[in-house]
């Protein structure tokens, strides 16, 4: 089986996703969008087309207070080796602050902690800045949001002693996610 069959699967559904989530959203936003659903597009894509394999990248962001936020994320990598298939998830728990005072928009500083699960299970500590665009009016009750930031990250502790910046463990790592918030 090739992995990019099971890529436009995933990706119709997590558009099926990120589409309804707003629909339980309420009105009126008065710029304080407290949740967003985000998915990275250019990791899976290059899994499928490059590698023939397979990732899925999902992070769900939530603001309890206006300056701050918790964010988890959720990445799963398939891909053959040797004739074998092999799945790398990884999980990550990030909390944010914004400057401007702003619910889930604009500049952010971040700090979080990364638990890779697989024959080498690893543990990395990041520190993140970047921007959340947040496209959209008042009156909507989603709007698409842009959020470009570069992390630096730490492996705190390997399993083994193999390099930790293949898989995004450690080193300094760009992201591009795309999605909605609400």
């Amino acid at each position: 089986m090739r992995y990019t069959d099971g890529v436009r699967k995933i990706f119709l559904l997590i558009a099926l996703f990120v589409v309804a989530i707003p629909a339980f959203a309420r009105d009126g936003w008065d710029d304080n969008r407290r949740m967003a659903v985000t998915v990275r597009i250019v990791t899976p894509l290059f899994w499928a087309i490059i590698l023939d394999g397979f990732a899925l990248d999902v992070g769900f962001e939530y603001a309890p207070i206006r300056r701050a936020s918790i964010r988890g994320n959720f990445r799963l990598i398939a891909f053959e080796e040797m004739g074998a298939r092999l799945w790398r998830p990884r999980f990550n728990l990030d909390g944010r602050w914004y400057p401007q005072g702003n619910y889930l928009r604009g500049a952010f500083l971040g700090a979080g902690l990364q638990f890779n699960v697989w024959d080498r299970s690893s543990l990395s500590a990041f520190a993140s800045a970047g921007y959340k665009a947040v496209f959209g009016s008042n009156e909507r009750r989603a709007a698409f949001v842009l959020e470009p930031a570069l992390k630096f990250g730490w492996l705190l502790f390997p399993a083994d002693l193999r390099g930790g910046a293949d898989w995004g463990e450690s080193g300094l790592l760009f992201g591009l996610p795309l999605g909605v918030a609400f």
